[in-house]
């Protein structure tokens, strides 16, 4: 016997066949419709998790790239030569030689100017260092989940 069971309120009125169905048409009607509401609250639980989920995976995706293009560019830099002289990327100023880059430069500089320099170079790498630290915050804290 099932867990379930109906109790029955026998009277002394007799049901017509089509107040029988009605009654059984009513409660299968409350049935669908305590369905589609269930339905409905789970789709509303379950596709904004799943949305949630995907985006998560997407970003773990793109992270992993990230990660592995900074791997081999840090083996890149492992293997090159320690020297100040290898081989730089392509520049606009490809006209430029070594040779006449160093003709360019005087051979001394004044304390004013070589302060002035590494004031210089250290701005440049603040303004670098707040540049990454920007994209790694948006990369890995883009946005807060609701």
């Amino acid at each position: 016997m099932s867990s379930r069971t109906c109790q029955v309120i026998r009277t002394n009125q007799a049901s017509t066949r089509d107040e029988i169905n009605e009654m059984f048409y009513g409660v299968c009607g409350a049935q669908e419709k305590n369905k589609g509401d269930f339905q409905m609250k789970l789709d509303g639980v379950y596709y904004p998790l799943n949305d949630s989920i995907s985006w998560l995976t997407t970003c773990m995706e793109e992270m992993k790239q990230d990660i592995a293009r900074i791997q081999i560019q840090c083996a890149a830099e492992a293997t090159a030569p320690a020297s100040i002289d290898r081989k730089l990327s392509t520049s606009i100023d490809d006209n430029l030689t070594h040779s006449n880059l160093m003709n360019s430069q005087p051979d001394s500089y004044t304390r004013a100017e070589i302060d002035q320099l590494v004031e210089d170079i250290y701005r440049t790498l603040e303004s670098a260092e707040e540049r990454l630290d920007r994209r790694c915050d948006d990369i890995y804290f883009p946005m807060t989940l609701q």
